[in-house]
């Protein structure tokens, strides 16, 4: 039996669920399964809430979890940002900025992926004048020296029929790091995420920064002749080094002085419908560092936002037109032995039945307009290609 197949009958007269599953780094097809089921309310914090930082605080390093999992589910959704730079002020938007449920059962499995395609068909990616032209004020921007590099996403509203029927698409045929669906209160999240936004293990941390994107070849000669150009891409090259290094920094804030590494460097990973470069970088973490402590030293991802980060955001919130919301936070497992958070991309996001998907495109002062736009239209119709029976529209 696998928790995915089963997850409708797993979770009747269950008022709130979370199920995650975390796949091999190497070859992303042995994942183990979670899936936590409560039928008590989820608790929710949202920006503004006068107790918010000690809820949080005591959630996350008190860890009330049930005896058999040793872990609760968390989400940590895009307004946590105002909490990290509070003299920035941002707009809140409709999600909680963290919630977590109690299990009152835990269920976990072991699953390995079969029937993974190699191939998808290919995603006929498209172009809009109005993100094109913010991309080029972008660019202008950066070329003053006012930042280094902006992640700019754009909304694209779906309709889903069959939500289960999604996320057996994520688990079977798509290669992500991570699967995962939560329902908790008038929220749903239900994603396939290829990176983490950090991991701790014992006392390790790990991040793994990915930029720099190729679509999928439709043959294995154009495939690996993407890889090649992607590789080989200065823009791409400069872009992911940046990232590495904020990983680096963000990590520094943290660990034990000297013990930051990058563990590897720039390689391609295929995805289902898209290709990246993908690095590691790993540290040991210092004594007395708290779990909220992780997370706002490492939140937003440098991949989400941009660097340098406090002022990347700024920018964000002048150019995107609504909230994130859930979109770049992330959502994952804490225990006492450690924490897996994966970073919201590559997601539906969904409150009280109306969905969304977001993508976004890290712009440099080399960007291209209609390269940078078809990237976002390609990494939201990953999410989208796998939604059956959308409307036209979408």
């Amino acid at each position: 039996m696998t928790i995915y197949g089963e997850l409708e009958s797993l979770t009747a007269g269950y008022g709130n669920y979370a199920y995650f599953c975390r796949f091999d780094r190497e070859t992303r097809t042995v994942g183990t399964e979670k899936l936590f089921l409560s039928r008590s309310d989820p608790v929710t914090v949202y920006y503004g809430d006068k107790e918010g930082s000690e809820t949080m605080s005591a959630v996350l390093d008190q860890i009330p979890a049930e005896p058999g999992s040793q872990e609760i589910p968390i989400f940590i959704g895009f307004d946590f940002i105002n909490y990290v730079f509070p003299d920035l002020e941002l707009k809140p938007s409709n999600w909680p900025a963290f919630a977590y449920i109690t299990p009152d059962r835990y269920l976990e499995s072991i699953i390995i992926r079969k029937g993974v395609s190699r191939y998808r068909p290919r995603i006929v990616a498209e172009s809009d004048p109005i993100v094109e032209d913010t991309i080029d004020q972008l660019k202008e921007r950066i070329r003053a020296g006012e930042v280094l590099q902006v992640v700019i996403s754009k909304d694209f509203p779906v309709n889903i029929s069959d939500r289960m029927d999604l996320l057996r698409e994520f688990v079977e045929n798509d290669s992500s790091l991570y699967v995962y669906y939560y329902s908790f209160g008038k929220y749903e999240i239900l994603g396939s995420s290829p990176e983490n936004m950090v991991s701790l293990d014992g006392s390790v941390l790990t991040i793994n920064p990915i930029a720099g994107t190729r679509p999928r070849g439709g043959d294995r000669e154009e495939d690996e002749f993407l890889a090649a150009e992607l590789s080989s891409d200065p823009k791409e090259q400069m872009e992911h080094r940046m990232l590495v290094d904020l990983a680096r920094n963000d990590l520094g804030k943290i660990s034990v002085p000297g013990s930051v590494k990058v563990t590897m460097d720039m390689r391609v990973q295929k995805f289902s419908s898209v290709q990246h470069l993908v690095s590691t970088v790993q540290s040991r973490m210092r004594p007395g560092v708290t779990r909220l402590d992780i997370i706002a030293a490492t939140f937003p991802a440098g991949t989400v936002s941009g660097a340098p980060k406090k002022r990347a955001v700024k920018i964000i919130s002048q150019y995107e037109k609504t909230p994130r919301g859930a979109y770049s936070g992330c959502i994952g497992t804490v225990g006492r032995s450690g924490m897996d958070l994966a970073l919201l991309i590559r997601s539906v996001f969904g409150i009280s039945g109306k969905y969304n998907v977001r993508a976004g495109a890290g712009i440099v002062k080399d960007s291209d307009p209609d390269r940078e736009c078809r990237e976002i239209f390609s990494k939201a119709m990953a999410v989208i290609g796998g939604i059956r029976n959308e409307s036209p529209g979408n």
